[in-house]
């Protein structure tokens, strides 16, 4: 896990702005979460923190997150089925292989098992999330492997209560915001 402090270096556009402000981001960044983030994360990021523009984390405690944003998340570490509609969707995806998906879930997960919900958040318990209100925001895209199981996520933690925004975009590639540089219009 990368934690980075984002400072803006203008002021904020919001009521009450007098200087930079400091945006505490916990990121799980791609590449199965084995690798730095790449220079469409870090884009992707910085204008996170330009459109925030206010809130601090700061101190020894954390309070809690107000949100959570899932960006084609892989939810399920589990091995990936490769049979039903995962097939059609893997010959669509640019980005990921099921081959691909289940190398760096191993690596993840080492010798535990894939089953646990510290490994797989689809096998969580999102009622916390609910009771301190706490929202998730998800952003899946129809050609890529991990929806799936990210939606059937999406379903259970609204079926716990977790309120928030989720957007499936059909024929959407894996990490579709981060092509906002090349499409600004998404």
């Amino acid at each position: 896990m990368y934690v980075y402090d984002l400072t803006l270096s203008k002021a904020g556009t919001h009521a009450g702005a007098t200087g930079p402000k400091r945006l505490r981001m916990y990121y799980f960044s791609g590449g199965g979460w084995q690798n730095p983030p790449s220079s469409q994360h870090w884009k992707f990021c910085a204008e996170l923190a330009r459109q925030a523009g206010k809130g601090v984390i700061d101190g020894p405690n954390l309070l809690k997150p107000h949100a959570i944003l899932l960006v084609s998340p892989a939810v399920d570490l589990g091995p990936t089925r490769k049979e039903g509609p995962i097939v059609d969707v893997a010959r669509k995806d640019p980005v990921l292989t099921i081959s691909l998906h289940d190398s760096g879930a191993r690596t993840w997960a080492q010798a535990e098992d894939p089953g646990q919900p510290s490994i797989s958040a689809i096998m969580a318990d999102a009622t916390p999330l609910a009771r301190t209100g706490a929202k998730i925001i998800g952003v899946t895209g129809g050609w890529d492997i991990l929806p799936p199981s990210a939606l059937e996520f999406r379903d259970a933690a609204r079926e716990q209560g977790v309120a928030g925004a989720r957007l499936h975009w059909e024929k959407q590639i894996h990490c579709l915001p981060l092509a906002f540089m090349v499409y600004p219009r998404l």
